[in-house]
């Protein structure tokens, strides 16, 4: 199986309070402050100076659905390797699996990546059209990252070939029942999968992110097939809204 979808309807992570901290963050002009610093090295005090050229500014999103949502991932989901298209991710970690205590079968959800490998795998491709999309790290190349819930990471995925490893949910035993834990998702997700259905409603124990989108450009709104895609929203949704 591949990966889940990039919307969450669980009233756990929809209600009112949480989604209105993730604008606030979203909206915040430290956090564009941060992103410039990050990804162009432009000094904090420099970021809303006049002499910062059209294309080194960061907008936020002037698409309903594509500025800041959940990514998440539930029992046997995982994301395969891949190189994003877009320039860089922000990321906001809001839950892990739980991993029971360091039990070898529960958890994952592992952010994954190989450091710089776009320009040796297209140097591969030069001597093998099949090599790009057939070379994968070997285990000596892979960084996982120590993230927790409250990180912020920032990544280039045009850079770096990157993963999420599988996840996978515990899952308690009584009276001979299969039973749910009831203690407590880059970017974007590419392909849906069959969910465990001894899992469903264990949703707190899914992986989940908030994903924060910056574009160069303002006002920059999704495509058609984009918004079909990993929305799940048609042109005639947009037209009746």
């Amino acid at each position: 199986s591949e990966s889940k979808g990039d919307y969450d309807d669980n009233d756990d992570v929809k209600n009112e309070s949480s989604s209105s901290a993730l604008i606030d963050i979203y909206h915040w002009e430290g956090l564009r402050t941060l992103l410039l610093h990050a990804f162009f090295d432009i000094p904090a005090e420099e970021s809303n100076n006049n002499n910062v050229t059209q294309q080194e500014q960061l907008y936020i999103s002037g698409d309903e659905y594509g500025g800041v949502y959940y990514n998440f991932f539930e029992d046997g989901d995982q994301l395969g390797w891949h190189f994003d298209r877009s320039e860089f991710s922000t990321s906001l970690i809001l839950r892990l699996p739980d991993n029971n205590n360091g039990a070898s079968d529960c958890g994952g959800g592992e952010f994954m990546y190989w450091p710089n490998s776009r320009q040796y795998l297209e140097q591969q491709q030069q001597d093998d059209d099949e090599a790009f999309f057939l070379t994968l790290p070997n285990e000596t190349d892979i960084s996982i990252p120590s993230l927790q819930v409250g990180s912020l990471y920032l990544f280039e995925g045009r850079r770096s070939l990157h993963a999420v490893s599988r996840v996978n949910l515990c899952h308690n035993h009584n009276n001979n029942n299969q039973k749910i834990d009831e203690d407590d998702n880059d970017a974007a997700v590419h392909s849906t999968t069959t969910r465990d259905t001894t899992a469903a409603g264990n949703e707190n124990q899914s992986r989940l992110n908030a994903i924060f989108t910056f574009n160069r450009e303002p006002n920059h709104k999704l495509n058609a097939y984009t918004l079909k895609k990993f929305f799940g929203v048609l042109e005639d949704d947009e037209e009746k809204d």
